[in-house]
């Protein structure tokens, strides 16, 4: 009884086995477009997201098999042509012969719009717009900047043909700097100096430049109140990306450079480009100089009055008008003048016609009044406002000269600002620094101090030169 029971359970699973096998099927066939050539590649799938599809082969044929009982959905797609959707139904293992045509998909193209920004650093950019100018200019690119390593302007723009630099100030073609004008981005920059039409290019880092354009012809899109040169610096965009340019130069002057020079003695600050107070007018001394009292030095009337003679001389009928009372010194051919003598002292009324009695006299008058008397009586003021100078901070002094040096240093990027609102900006900034200090020598120049005493020989022509920073 139990082995009848173990054959029908057996032959009940070979039932649902075969029941099992006989629902799958297959469906197979060729995909083609509308003049009959196999698309290659082309898939064929079933709706059924768990049933894995197939591709066609080089031919264009495809075998999907249906694993699912009941009707499938086979989709067949092919890229630019429309897709296409049929149902199958397998039984029993049935093998499907179904082929596919599919047509060409339209597509509607939209416009595309690229945007390029011209890279104004490359020699490229300003070789191309030089070629196609109807002016005569000549540049210096940033590129070519990095590649000799100056780290300001007017280092920069030396290395033009035709423009020589003396310090940071420019000539072209060896016109003087009245000829000339200078702007940054079109606009154009006043000069720190009301005497002159330069400008110190050293106060631009090289590390905010795009280039420098020297145009050397009139064009009607610039003004014309030139006629050497017409510079044009222009600055970097705002960088895309956080960028740093640092740049240090050091230099060496055989004439100056570690040798004893002329100098001033320096205050905390002078590094930085100003004085900290070391050298200011003192408390009490007027900073305007119209209200300074001026410096008097008194004529020989204003001499004689000051010795109380003022009565004497207005009973004689003389005034400050009078012949011979014009003069700082007492003469020997003035009998008026002589007459004074006697009032003071130093002649006798007998001895008026006497010469050298009168020559004695006047040798002593000049010798013990000279301004050396009167000065104190009359500056008073100017002696107690120069007493408050401190000559240790003015005098000159020598002291051991320093190598040349420069550091540059520039930083810039965008940054996002409202990211999260649908009207997103970017801030850009682009800041740059420049510190440098240099030491000249002068041939032409001459070194003298009243009260000092140097060898002109061993420092004429050196000069100190401060730093300044921008």
């Amino acid at each position: 009884m139990k082995a009848l029971h173990r054959h029908l359970l057996t032959v009940l699973l070979s039932f649902l086995l075969l029941g099992g096998a006989m629902a799958q099927g297959t469906v197979r066939g060729r995909v083609t477009d509308n003049l009959g050539e196999a698309l290659i590649g082309a898939t064929v799938v079933p709706k059924n997201p768990a049933v894995r599809g197939v591709s066609t082969d080089l031919d264009g044929n495809y075998t999907l098999k249906i694993d699912v009982e009941g009707s499938t959905v086979v989709v067949v797609t092919f890229f630019g042509f429309d897709a296409k959707e049929f149902m199958v139904a397998p039984v029993g293992g049935e093998v499907i012969e179904k082929n596919i045509t599919l047509g060409e998909k339209a597509f509607e193209l939209k416009g595309v719009e690229i945007e390029g920004k011209a890279r104004r650093s490359g020699d490229t950019y300003l070789d191309r717009i030089k070629a196609n100018a109807p002016v005569s200019f000549d540049f210096i690119s940033s590129d070519a900047i990095k590649k000799t390593g100056d780290s300001d302007a007017s280092q920069a723009i030396k290395r033009v043909t035709g423009v020589s630099t003396v310090g940071a100030f420019v000539t072209v073609r060896g016109l003087a700097d009245r000829y000339l004008v200078t702007t940054v981005n079109g606009a154009r920059i006043p000069t720190l100096d009301p005497l002159t039409n330069n400008l110190r290019l050293d106060l631009f880092p090289t590390g905010l430049l795009d280039n420098i354009i020297i145009t050397k012809t009139l064009s009607p899109d610039i003004p014309g109140d030139w006629a050497g040169a017409y510079m044009s610096l222009n600055t970097t965009d705002f960088p895309t990306r956080l960028q740093i340019n640092v740049n240090s130069t050091f230099g060496y002057n055989t004439n100056a450079s570690f040798q004893e020079i002329v100098t001033s003695k320096r205050s905390s600050t002078d590094w930085l480009g100003y004085d900290d107070g070391l050298r200011a007018i003192p408390d009490g001394v007027s900073p305007v100089v119209e209200e300074f009292p001026d410096f008097v030095e008194p004529d020989l009337y204003q001499q004689l009055g000051i010795l109380g003679q003022s009565d004497y001389l207005t009973s004689l009928g003389i005034t400050n008008t009078t012949p011979g009372f014009q003069t700082t010194n007492m003469s020997l051919d003035n009998t008026l003048q002589h007459l004074a003598l006697t009032q003071l002292g130093l002649l006798g009324s007998a001895q008026l016609y006497d010469v050298n009695a009168v020559a004695n006299a006047v040798s002593t008058y000049n010798t013990n009044y000279g301004l050396s008397y009167f000065s104190p009586i009359l500056n008073a003021d100017i002696a107690e406002a120069n007493s408050k100078f401190n000559n240790e901070n003015w005098l000159v002094s020598k002291e051991q000269g320093r190598p040349n040096f420069s550091q540059s240093f520039s930083i810039g990027n965008q940054l996002e600002l409202f990211k999260k609102s649908k009207t997103p900006r970017s801030l850009g900034y682009l800041f740059g620094f420049r510190y440098g200090t240099e030491t000249e020598h002068d041939p032409s120049s001459v070194q003298q101090r009243t009260g000092e005493t140097f060898d002109d020989t061993a420092f004429n022509g050196i000069l100190h030169a401060g730093g300044r920073g921008t």
